[in-house]
């Protein structure tokens, strides 16, 4: 009986919970305006810069921002702890870039998410205009709409808004490959021939050394300043050798004498 009783008041419990769970995941029904105010006050980031092909300077930042968010009705249960992660490419030449992102809001009581989405968003001087698309936890609610902020990479979000009207004009922006890479420089063709030498020069820079093989093909290279030295190597010597082709000279690169 004892057992039987500690059984159902555990289920109780569970019951309970789950009922309070449920009271906290906001549903709406059809279609409706809201608004809602963020700004964050605490910034982790990292930050690179660069200079594109057109000479222009950029800085590329990724953050983590973490402040609140608060949304008036009917959806102010979607209000709670607020984090952005967001990457900004900013042209530092021309004062314009762009943001794009992910957030979520959460619970402060619980730590659950009460609201996730990403948002995409044009960046003027400090005028930070797009949108964003998210869903409230158990997809019972979806919100969309225009947000604005004044926004500076190294210190996070003020004046938040979403659903009202932007101070700053909508811009747009053309984006393209923000300093690429170079191209690395192609490997220099190669070869390796093997053979007697047939003709050496005096060594320096400049001079030349041949080998025969088998009396048909001769290979010649050109020693520059980085070449193995060639003094005191006979014609007749047994060896094989390493030339690449700088520009349009064979030049020597390695010498190893068969014994």
């Amino acid at each position: 009986m004892r057992k039987t009783l500690v059984i159902a008041v555990a289920a109780a419990i569970a019951l309970a919970t789950a009922a309070l769970a449920m009271a906290a995941v906001f549903t709406a029904s059809g279609v409706s305006a809201t608004t809602a105010t963020f700004a964050t006050d605490k910034v982790k980031i990292r930050s690179a810069s660069c200079t594109g092909a057109d000479g222009k300077a950029f800085t590329i930042t990724q953050g983590r921002y973490t402040g609140t968010a608060t949304f008036a009705a009917p959806a102010a249960e979607l209000g709670g702890l607020l984090t952005i992660d967001a990457r900004t490419t900013y042209s530092t030449t021309d004062g314009l870039g762009y943001v794009s992102g992910s957030f979520r809001v959460r619970d402060g009581r619980d730590d659950r998410n009460r609201l996730g989405g990403r948002f995409t968003a044009t960046l003027k001087g400090s005028q930070l205009v797009g949108f964003l698309t998210a869903s409230a936890r158990g997809n019972h609610a979806r919100v969309l709409g225009n947000l604005s902020a004044t926004f500076v990479p190294a210190t996070g979000f003020t004046a938040g808004a979403v659903g009202s009207t932007s101070s700053t004009a909508a811009l747009a922006v053309v984006a393209g490959p923000i300093c690429p890479k170079p191209k690395p420089a192609p490997r220099p063709q190669a070869r390796i021939v093997d053979g007697k030498i047939s003709a050496v020069g005096d060594g320096s820079v400049g001079s030349t050394i041949t080998i025969a093989k088998r009396g048909l093909l001769t290979a010649t290279c050109t020693r520059d300043a980085t070449s193995p030295a060639t003094t005191g190597i006979a014609v007749g010597t047994k060896l094989a050798m390493k030339c690449e082709l700088i520009g349009t000279t064979w030049t020597l690169r390695g010498l190893r004498v068969h014994h």
